[in-house]
């Protein structure tokens, strides 16, 4: 389990003279328009609420002290078991306050924040395996399927991706799913949960080397080859 510190703060220009008691709460009307205005009928594609069991906060309402202008809600994350073939969004909204009236403006009362764990392994990696149209000149076109597989968390040791050049936005990629742990001697166990694509590891191994970024030199990169 993980504590962040969801801010909340008051604006304008006079500053903050009183103690002000905010209270939130779930904003699921919110979640069901963005649904539908950004992917329509593709259902399969919407936002999941954060099922209720991998979150927690300490109190739905949080006191912003005399002369601050900021205070923070706890939001307790524990996210072992959620599968992230799926996305996932905790929506909350402010829906009082001890002193001033919550803003009209949906954007400054609501939060819609995506939930993206990550360990050493997740993250975007180049693709060598690329589709073209063979009746066009390789040469006259771009590829058909993106250069690069996203990685996303299933555990501390283990991420997976989508076999092949499966569209990681395809109606079917869950059947596609294939899962890499990265073992401590350097080598990578692969697994396929859906029997059905009767996928078979023929080997897997893995390194890590590091350099420092070539624009902003004080980031060092971990680069898996």
């Amino acid at each position: 389990m993980v504590t962040l510190k969801v801010p909340v703060g008051v604006s304008g220009t006079n500053g903050n003279r009183d103690n002000i008691e905010v209270t939130i709460a779930l904003d699921k009307d919110t979640l069901e328009k963005l649904n539908f205005d950004r992917f329509r009928l593709r259902s399969d594609l919407y936002f999941l609420e954060l099922p209720q069991v991998n979150y927690s906060f300490k109190s739905m309402t949080t006191t912003i002290p005399n002369g601050a202008l900021q205070g923070y809600f706890d939001l307790d994350l524990k996210l072992e078991g959620v599968d992230l073939i799926n996305k996932y969004i905790l929506p909350i909204k402010i829906v009082s306050t001890s002193r001033d009236n919550v803003s009209q403006r949906r954007w400054y009362s609501k939060s819609l924040m995506q939930v993206i764990p990550f360990n050493d392994y997740s993250g975007r990696y180049s693709n060598a395996g690329l589709i073209w149209n063979r009746d066009v000149p390789q040469n006259n076109q771009t590829a058909l399927t993106t250069p690069y597989r996203t990685a996303w968390v299933v555990d501390e040791q283990s991420v997976f991706f989508f076999a092949g050049n499966i569209d990681e936005e395809a109606y079917d990629r869950k059947k596609y799913k294939l899962i890499a742990k990265l073992n401590t001697d350097s080598t990578v166990t692969l697994s396929a949960p859906d029997a059905s694509i009767n996928f078979t590891q023929q080997k897997g191994t893995y390194s890590i080397r590091k350099r420092m970024d070539e624009v902003q030199p004080y980031l060092e990169k971990l680069i898996l080859p």
